[in-house]
């Protein structure tokens, strides 16, 4: 998928990769706003949804049955009514039916509602929902709302919008909009539309992939995906010429053989110099061996954050998932003893928990559902935008968010639990 043009012996800037990796929109960096506060993400999306004029498109893992996000429905539900808004929200075959979907109760006879199941987990079918989460979501975040975008890693539920820190940017582009939307509908082709659990059917012939639903959702990942036209108006280069940003939507979907954050990530690291400075936070950290071998590679000063035990997401859960933290803190400890050049970080803060996932280095950020972990790559479909730009205004609102996080880290902590080789095994093979 990396098609640059470049003489013999010439290095091309990382700029030119992205053009060569994934679709270039630019934008006008007074147009990106930066949120940093969960609360803030919640009032804007409950804003927006109550002033909507034309489309609102929503992808998640789930949405929570909370009053803030019965509050979006209704909302939406009155600007469909009100002014003939299409709206349209697709989630997670798995995850977003554990509850039925109770948050959505007042959208379902009149938005859209989709249910997407990664193709390579068919046979999950006969497993309870929670087991096949385990095996692979459909992990995509954003929010459009009319030519607004908000960019996200966090999910459309109440627990993402009290102490859990996370990403959100919001990007005012009408050409990034129609990409997003042109995505969305895509991901509706290949998805089931939602029914009440009822009659929702799980044995249903329907959720199958099909030799021929497999290629045409083939076809079309390669079309979003890549750097090709998304119309007869549209070019690879779009958005106003004096624009000082460029915002590049990549990708990671391995049963389509489409692992674009992993790409740019691992380039990113590779061609760092000496005098980078690079910050890479995950809230499940448990990097492939390409990237680990990138990070130990790199000449660049790395600084990876992640969760402290107790602001990991599985902290005090039944079962083996009470283990999980203990998993990753362990796989953070193996990856600093083959990564001596890596500073981790642990964020702790009292009541909260981590969710925050991305990269920063100088001019440029990566935001998006991304882990950068195995299971991202492999098993669960993500979106992510590189963000470069020559705004100097921008740049230190990226940096101050990156510093915001860095406020509540720490020095790793070895702290975790002793576990069988077996439980160990068995944790490990779905993170």
């Amino acid at each position: 998928r990396i098609q640059i043009l470049f003489e013999k012996g010439q290095m091309p800037s990382f700029e030119r990769i992205l053009n060569g990796i994934a679709r270039k929109i630019k934008v006008d960096s007074q147009n990106i706003t930066i949120m940093t506060k969960p609360r803030l993400f919640r009032d804007t999306l409950l804003n927006r949804s109550s002033i909507v004029e034309r489309r609102a498109l929503l992808s998640s893992l789930y949405y929570g049955s909370g009053l803030s996000e019965q509050e979006i429905a209704t909302n939406l539900r009155q600007r469909i009514k009100d002014r003939g808004c299409h709206v349209s929200v697709i989630l997670d075959y798995h995850r977003g039916t554990r509850d039925n979907g109770l948050g959505l109760k007042a959208l379902r006879s009149e938005g859209s509602m989709y249910l997407y199941r990664t193709p390579h987990i068919y046979w999950c079918n006969y497993l309870p929902n929670q087991l096949g989460e385990f095996m692979g979501v459909h992990h995509m975040k954003y929010y459009l709302f009319d030519e607004e975008v908000i960019v996200s890693g966090a999910n459309l539920s109440e627990l993402y919008f009290g102490p859990r820190q996370d990403r959100y940017y919001s990007i005012q582009s009408a050409h990034f909009a129609e990409y997003v939307a042109y995505l969305h509908e895509l991901h509706e082709l290949c998805s089931l539309p939602w029914q009440p659990m009822s009659q929702f059917n799980r044995f249903n012939k329907h959720l199958k992939w099909t030799p021929d639903k497999f290629r045409v959702a083939q076809v079309n990942a390669d079309r979003f995906s890549c750097n090709t036209v998304v119309d007869e108006n549209s070019t690879r280069d779009c958005g106003p010429t004096s624009a000082d940003t460029a915002v590049y939507p990549i990708f990671q979907m391995g049963w389509h053989h489409i692992n674009q954050i992993e790409d740019v990530v691992s380039t990113l690291l590779q061609r760092a110099s000496p005098g980078d400075d690079v910050t890479i936070a995950s809230g499940y950290f448990n990097p492939t061996k390409r990237l680990l071998e990138s990070i130990r590679k790199s000449r660049a000063r790395i600084r990876i954050i992640i969760p402290s035990i107790s602001a990991n997401g599985f902290y005090r859960g039944s079962y083996l998932k009470g283990f999980v933290p203990d998993v990753y803190n362990l796989i953070a400890f193996r990856a600093l003893c083959e990564c001596p050049n890596v500073e981790f970080l642990e964020y702790e803060r009292e009541g909260w928990s981590f969710h925050a996932k991305g990269i920063w280095s100088k001019n440029l950020t990566i935001i998006g559902s991304s882990n950068l972990s195995r299971r991202s790559v492999a098993r669960d479909s993500e979106f992510a935008v590189a963000i470069l730009t020559k705004s100097d205004d921008l740049s230190r609102r990226m940096s101050d968010e990156r510093d915001m996080l860095l406020g509540y880290c720490r020095s790793l902590q070895k702290e975790y639990r002793p576990l069988s080789i077996v439980g160990h095994a068995l944790i490990s093979s779905f993170l």
